[in-house]
């Protein structure tokens, strides 16, 4: 039905969202397996579905970047990675589109946006957020469909 690359994507998808703390409780116990697991990690990729087709269909051009910018944020911080004073942004006006359903001048337009309203700051392919709380606010950024994430107010390491 899916083929072998769709089957691929999922499996690496699999590999990339199973959360090791969970796994580490259920392996070793008597008739522990992965379905636990599997199930975190089906929930898991539900609930970027939903946030992704909100994203999409619901916010308005430069909160969608900035909900982008969040997100990556917060998935930087959960895996320990720092932020501050700002982190690494490889997407070209392209990519944000392309992620952003947006065509490249608007997404282009849009991170001006934010960039002239104080909100972010781009520098040689690094991205800054000078007030993560206020950016957060904007595109009404929660973390809690990561279930993993830090939340924006949590002390940056």
């Amino acid at each position: 039905m899916f083929g072998p690359i769709q089957h691929r994507a999922g499996v690496e998808t699999v590999q990339m969202r199973v959360n090791l703390p969970l796994m580490r409780g259920t392996i070793g116990r008597a008739g522990a397996g992965i379905s636990r697991p599997m199930r975190w990690s089906t929930l898991q990729t539900d609930s970027l579905l939903r946030q992704a087709l909100i994203d999409n269909g619901l916010r308005q051009a430069a909160p969608r970047i900035a909900h982008l910018i969040c997100e990556v944020r917060a998935r930087l911080q959960a895996v320990d990675e720092p932020v501050a004073p700002g982190f690494d942004w490889p997407l070209t006006q392209d990519d944000l589109a392309d992620v952003t359903g947006m065509t490249p001048v608007h997404a282009n337009r849009s991170l001006r946006i934010l960039c002239d309203i104080g909100l972010t700051m781009l520098d040689r392919r690094r991205v800054h957020v000078p007030d993560p709380d206020h950016l957060a606010a904007f595109c009404e950024f929660r973390p809690d469909y990561l279930h993993r994430a830090h939340a924006p107010s949590d002390p940056v390491r």
